[in-house]
């Protein structure tokens, strides 16, 4: 008699491991070997973590559109194509468009644009010229009174005034939309 009720014990033993109903056993197994069993799972996500990530994408964002920009910016080879005329030509004054016909060319490491007084007169000079450390700017130089700016996209040198950087402005834009998404973020 003994023997069969330790048989007994055995088959409900392995029926409960089997996930089938035995009289008295209940159909959950136990398991007595996990101490975690009974600990509540904590969220991975909360706002905290959540208004983190969107301030990564925000400076990913960012980061993306300011190497957009310099690419942009920068030459796809070495020789920039400028605009090219001087002083006694009448359409290269500073009511230049860039959409006159015949408007000779010439190519350059940077493109560049004279702007002097001469005789009371502004007069302009477009040309090409070969590489300057002083690249991307516009400085003014007593001769009485000139003025020199330097650039190194192509026709660049079609501006009727100081040309800003675009470099400078993609910088600005690139910064901005970063402080904007830190502030929102």
């Amino acid at each position: 008699m003994e023997l069969q009720r330790v048989n007994n014990i055995e088959n409900e033993s392995i029926s409960e491991s089997k996930g089938t109903n035995s009289p008295g056993f209940s159909n959950t197994p136990t398991n007595h070997n996990n101490r975690n069993a009974n600990i509540p799972k904590l969220h991975t996500t909360s706002s905290c973590c959540s208004s983190c990530n969107s301030y990564n994408t925000s400076i990913l964002f960012t980061i993306i559109v300011f190497v957009t920009m310099i690419t942009m910016q920068s030459p796809l080879s070495e020789a920039v194509t400028c605009y090219e005329c001087n002083k006694t030509q009448l359409f290269c004054q500073d009511k230049f468009t860039r959409y006159d016909a015949d408007v000779p060319t010439c190519e350059g490491d940077v493109c560049y644009k004279k702007k002097v007084l001469e005789d009371g007169k502004y007069l302009t000079i477009r040309t090409c010229t070969t590489f300057q450390e002083q690249n991307e700017q516009c400085k003014l130089v007593d001769q009485p009174y000139t003025n020199i700016c330097i650039c190194s996209r192509n026709y660049c040198n079609f501006a009727t005034k100081n040309f800003a950087s675009f470099l400078t402005l993609s910088i600005f834009f690139a910064g901005f939309v970063g402080v904007v998404a830190f502030i929102s973020g």
